[in-house]
């Protein structure tokens, strides 16, 4: 169990990819602490951060660290199976065990109930967890060819995508549906109602009480780069389109709403950002923009390439912004609040707690400012 509300609970702010977090505050750039990196053995630039309570995790794919949000101190280590996503939830970080069980792992170190999971094995990626009011499990998972342990199972023969309903406490496969392949992004409704799963020309709309395959919609792209969900149960679909980079609202009937096209630069893997007024916030190149309802509203030059950059959008319609070696706080209207410089780039999105500090990752080791 977590000690407190969640904050920034996947590496992308939560199961829809918003990049959302529902806290605000001004900084004035002041550093309270840096954990260097070889006092808490960081193994490397880090993917995300997560603020539970008084505690800080940090995640490096097969390897947590918890800290001390309040002064960086060491809580403890662990190393992971590096086979799902970064998800932590009221119950625990989500964790899969040797024999590809669901354990949460405690913000105390110790690991939870472990459960069952079907279609779960050694060979698969699992994205996505949700539990449904009637006790069964929705999961996204992706399996890649390996021999089943179980003879009454058979073989996988090719890679695949898997939407699972499974009931554990009943052992019971409500249903699969099974899709292609290394998929370019998974979002879940804020309301736990769809599952959106983006291929590079295909946008799949799965409800996750559907019991047949007719009732998945599929809508055709040109070339996905992400995905993400908003606040209303849309999809936000970032798509290229004869090198012409486009953001597409997708409403859950699965009709293409507002188009917005970006004709110069490249879009960030990063999916679209947004709040829960409406806002949705794209880096293209160099630039952030601020769009709402198919419109532009303002753009923001970023200093650094567009791989190195990543958002987090606050309660205010601010954004903090990791770019490059600087850490930049942009105004709800798209004026600069801040530009503090580092002497190292930032290597993961910036978050901010409850108490309006700011944690980022960095090769150094994870700062703290104020």
């Amino acid at each position: 169990m977590t000690d407190g509300t969640v904050l920034n609970s996947g590496i992308y702010g939560d199961q829809q990819n918003r990049s959302f977090l529902p806290v605000a505050g001004r900084i004035n750039g002041e550093e309270l602490y840096l954990a260097k990196a070889e006092d808490i053995a960081q193994p490397g630039r880090p993917l995300a951060l997560s603020i539970a309570g008084s505690d800080l995790v940090i995640c490096y794919g097969n390897f947590l660290t918890c800290l001390n949000a309040e002064d960086g101190s060491l809580r403890w280590n662990r190393s992971i199976r590096g086979n799902h996503i970064f998800q932590v939830t009221d119950q625990g970080i989500l964790t899969l065990d040797q024999a590809a069980m669901y354990v949460p792992l405690g913000l105390d170190n110790k690991p939870g109930e472990e459960t069952y999971l079907a279609s779960v094995h050694e060979g698969t990626f699992l994205y996505s967890v949700v539990i449904l009011a009637d006790g069964s499990w929705a999961y996204v998972i992706e399996q890649y060819p390996m021999p089943m342990s179980d003879p009454e199972e058979e073989d996988l023969e090719e890679p695949a995508t898997r939407f699972v309903r499974y009931h554990p406490e009943q052992m019971d496969v409500r249903w699969e549906f099974v899709m292609p392949p290394e998929p370019r992004g998974v979002a879940v409704t804020e309301d736990g109602v769809r599952v959106f799963m983006a291929y590079p020309n295909s946008l799949y709309v799965v409800p996750v009480e559907a019991t047949t395959d007719g009732e998945v919609t599929r809508i055709e792209f040109e070339d996905i780069i992400s995905l993400a969900a908003d606040g209303q149960g849309n999809a936000l679909v970032v798509d290229i389109v004869e090198n012409v980079t486009q953001l597409k609202h997708v409403t859950p009937d699965g009709e293409v709403g507002w188009v917005v096209s970006f004709e110069q630069g490249q879009p960030s893997n990063q999916p679209p950002a947004s709040s829960p007024e409406g806002y949705v916030y794209l880096v293209v190149g160099r630039d952030l923009h601020q769009i709402r309802d198919g419109e532009i509203i303002w753009t923001y030059p970023l200093p650094a390439s567009v791989d190195d950059i990543a958002i987090t959008v606050l309660a205010d319609n601010s954004v903090l912004a990791a770019a490059g070696t600087a850490l930049v706080h942009v105004s709800a209207r798209g004026e600069e609040i801040l530009t503090k410089w580092l002497d190292t780039p930032i290597g993961t999105r910036p978050i901010m707690d409850e108490n309006g500090r700011v944690y980022f990752g960095a090769d150094d080791g994870i700062h703290c400012l104020k």
